[in-house]
């Protein structure tokens, strides 16, 4: 069969020839024959192209690949810049976190040692006067507490029983009795026992209330509590030594 054959005017070329002046093979060529992107007529079993169709197409390709080749590379290029800036920004925000974390170290070391500082200086000018302050009410409140005692009006009857040993201001005593509708508030020297309840010759119960007050409750034949309470306050006793 011939090589060429002229269609409407226009001048067709067998594939085998047409391939040879493109970069396609003549399977690529009959392929676009067959979809109708170049101009070709099929005569027989054998196609004929238009050689200036298949050119254009070939061009027009060859543009559209470039310019697909030029998109991906500046696609590429702007996907590097932008991991470079992220990095970049990331590495700032990193260094500045770093600065503020030292900073604020910084800061709480200063706050810290400024208040240790301050509560030893504190501690040194103020804890004197305090405790001066403490003792001189603590004697006051125990003055105040012994002249209270002392003007307590309850009728008390002792039995003396001084100690040859040690004698003292006030001589060891016991409670003997007391008298129906006393009042007041009973004074044992510190020095007259080593237990408040064996003052009393009755048999007593020392209860503490929650305000610190001790009173002597009176048990009676049957073990149990009365309504006879005695309340009273221990004193401290100055010794004359030989």
């Amino acid at each position: 069969m011939e090589a060429h054959i002229e269609i409407d005017g226009k001048q067709l070329t067998s594939i085998r020839e047409a391939s040879g002046e493109v970069s396609y093979s003549r399977d690529y060529v009959t392929h676009l024959a067959r979809e109708g992107k170049i101009v070709a007529s099929l005569i027989g079993r054998q196609w004929f192209v238009d050689s200036e169709s298949l050119k254009n197409y070939a061009a027009q390709a060859q543009m559209e690949a470039e310019s697909r080749k030029a998109l991906l590379s500046e696609e590429s290029k702007n996907e590097q810049l932008f991991h470079k800036e992220k990095e970049r920004l990331a590495s700032e925000q990193t260094k500045k976190y770093s600065q503020l974390h030292k900073k604020a170290i910084l800061v709480a070391t200063f706050v810290l040692s400024f208040g240790l500082i301050s509560g030893a200086v504190g501690h040194a000018v103020f804890l004197p006067q305090l405790a001066s302050l403490s003792s001189g009410v603590s004697s006051t409140q125990a003055t105040q507490s012994g002249v209270d005692a002392s003007a307590a009006s309850e009728k008390i009857i002792f039995q003396e029983n001084p100690s040859p040993a040690t004698p003292s201001i006030f001589a060891d005593r016991k409670v003997t009795s007391f008298e129906p509708g006393q009042n007041g508030v009973l004074i044992i020297p510190s020095s007259a026992t080593s237990s408040v309840s064996e003052v009393f010759s009755d048999e007593v119960e020392i209860r503490t209330a929650s305000s610190g007050e001790q009173t002597a409750v009176l048990i009676d034949s049957d073990g149990e509590g009365s309504s006879r309470e005695v309340p009273f306050v221990i004193v401290p006793v100055k010794t004359v030594q030989n």
